[in-house]
């Protein structure tokens, strides 16, 4: 799905303020909207986070057909919300932003945030990306313990260099 089709709900073409913030930052920053959003992952940090201080010329086409223009940076999607929710003093509008805030996996990738062919990489038969969420003793106890075949067991070799005080490091 494409940020023109709704891969983030209210800033797609049938919110005409919001898409049109989308599609000015689109011109600046060279990417098109109707790409599949996760493939557009160099400009969703900008999207969902704002342009910091970078200054953006934003078109705005009003309903009575008039064009103005307006030079200011990106405040970001999220912080955009984050805004609104604290700004606001009607509890149907902070209910709506409310469904923003749930913490749900992503259905595709489980809340591992990898891509497809990433999630397929396994170490000691457990998924990388599961194992790279796991606490830092149970992480320590896996390695310790793990045990590679071939070329898969193959290290570094420890340095030998003297530390300052003349011991080997």
């Amino acid at each position: 799905m494409s940020l023109a089709t709704g891969a983030i709900d209210g800033w797609d073409k049938r919110n005409q303020f919001y898409f049109q913030m989308i599609q000015s930052l689109a011109h600046h920053y060279k990417f098109d909207v109707n790409v599949a959003w996760e493939t557009c992952l160099k400009s969703q940090k900008v999207v969902l986070h704002g342009s910091g201080k970078e200054v953006i010329d934003f078109t705005y086409l009003s309903e009575r057909g008039t064009t103005f223009n307006r030079s200011h940076a990106f405040e970001g999607i999220i912080p955009n919300l984050e805004r609104r929710y604290r700004e606001t003093d009607s509890e149907t509008v902070r209910e709506k932003l409310r469904e923003y805030q749930n913490h749900r996996a992503c259905p595709s990738c489980g809340g591992a945030r990898l891509r497809k062919e990433a999630r397929y990489v396994y170490v000691g038969g457990e998924p990388l990306h599961e194992v790279s969420a796991w606490p830092l003793t149970k992480t320590h106890r896996f390695f310790e313990t793990l045990d590679l075949d071939g070329n898969k067991n193959r290290s570094p070799k420890k340095s030998s260099k003297k530390s300052p005080s003349g011991s080997a490091s």
